[in-house]
């Protein structure tokens, strides 16, 4: 997939929210006008104009953004490493807890992270309930190969290698956790109030990676939104490191676009 057809996906499941609502409150209305009921059309038909006003700006916001993207402004034969690679764009995708893209520089997407399994009737569950139950993502490859597994039950994450064994352990509430078997302690810090800026930092202050949002290079404003996610590592981290920021996303973003 390239940033194109992720603006072009989310364009359409904006599109369809709009038509569903308004649908619906056609149906509603017309319900009312068959059986003869009053109903203040304010009332009746207010939320779903409100909401179908704000999803068409959606619609309009990535239909604006694919005019700015071509198929040629991004590199089909882009091969990164997802896990040796300096620079990640992240992009949420509709999802019952998380999906997590991961696009190149480029515009391609290199990798994501997903559930395990994913059932239909936990898009209607309550957050509240749906929180307490345990999930098991996949860190998947461009080719679709599983990287790691993290598990997270409420603000808790382990995260396993692809051979399935115990490399890291994350508390969100603590803000902090443990990478195995050195248990080398990692921290997570804002470094800003005004955006967000999360930064991982060993013991000793050193800061692993940086999930910031509010900067873009300029020679990739072209394919993405001045605001989108920029997920950085420096050149120490080893692949571990890495993958516990993955793990960390994983828990403070969960239901971000439930």
């Amino acid at each position: 997939m390239s940033i194109r057809q992720y603006y072009l996906h989310c364009a359409s499941s904006y599109l369809n929210s709009v038509i569903l609502s308004l649908t619906i409150m056609a149906a509603i209305l017309g319900f009312c006008l068959i059986l003869s009921i009053r109903v203040p059309f304010g009332l009746a038909a207010g939320p779903y104009l409100f909401f179908s006003f704000w999803q068409f700006q959606g619609y309009l916001l990535n239909k604006s953004q694919i005019a700015f993207t071509s198929s040629e402004n991004c590199s089909i034969d882009n091969k990164s490493d997802i896990l040796d690679t300096e620079h990640l764009v992240v992009a949420f995708a509709p999802a019952q807890a998380l999906k997590l893209l991961l696009f190149s520089p480029e515009g391609i997407m290199v990798g994501e992270i997903k559930e395990s399994r994913e059932k239909a009737w936990r898009w209607i569950f309550p957050d509240f309930m749906d929180k307490r139950l345990k999930k098991d993502f996949f860190l998947l490859d461009q080719q679709g190969v599983m990287n790691a597994r993290i598990t997270v039950w409420e603000k808790k994450a382990k995260v396993f290698d692809d051979k399935g064994n115990l490399i890291a352990r994350y508390d969100g509430t603590l803000k902090r956790g443990l990478m195995l078997p050195e248990r080398e302690i990692a921290s997570l810090s804002s470094g800003s109030k005004m955006y967000t800026d999360l930064r991982l930092k060993k013991e000793n202050g050193f800061v692993l990676s940086q999930y910031q949002t509010g900067w873009m290079k300029s020679g990739w404003n072209h394919l993405f939104r001045p605001n989108t996610p920029i997920l950085s590592f420096d050149a120490g981290a080893n692949r571990k490191n890495r993958l516990f920021m993955l793990a960390v996303l994983t828990v403070e973003y969960c239901y971000f676009n439930h």
